[in-house]
């Protein structure tokens, strides 16, 4: 419904089935600590490996995803930037993901994601507008 402060939402682009190769998740950083605020958690390696799973929760039903990275990335629309419509565009995306997230955040080792994985991403503001901070999962079960 519209509001302030709007609320978390996916792009039109993604199915609402969460079947594509990346469906991404929008949500302010709020200093309330409401919607994606606690994302930044993530920046600190403890909450990095002890926290290990996503759940999505829709009316059909319960998708749990496993964490594989969460770091700073540039500001990039990732839908319009990257092509998701093939096994092998899709693994070319997570090589330069995961190549940032090692710079800049941090990689789950084990953790099995390739180019016929579906994934989530998280996405939320930092302090600064040319970046945002990501929590990316992997499905596991539906």
């Amino acid at each position: 419904s519209k509001g302030r402060p709007g609320c978390i939402y996916t792009e039109k682009a993604n199915s609402k089935a969460f079947t594509d190769y990346n469906t991404i998740i929008y949500g302010h950083n709020m200093k309330s600590g409401a919607m994606f605020r606690t994302l930044h958690n993530f920046e600190d390696s403890t909450v990095f490996d002890t926290d290990k799973y996503v759940y999505i929760y829709t009316k059909e039903k319960v998708f749990s995803y496993e964490i594989f990275a969460a770091y700073t990335s540039d500001a990039g629309h990732i839908l319009y930037e990257n092509k998701f419509d093939s096994a092998e565009h899709m693994q070319s995306y997570l090589e330069e993901a995961l190549k940032t997230a090692k710079f800049n955040g941090y990689v789950r080792d084990g953790v099995n994601v390739d180019g016929n994985s579906a994934i989530v991403t998280l996405s939320t503001g930092t302090t600064d507008s040319s970046e945002r901070y990501l929590v990316q999962a992997v499905l596991i079960n539906e």
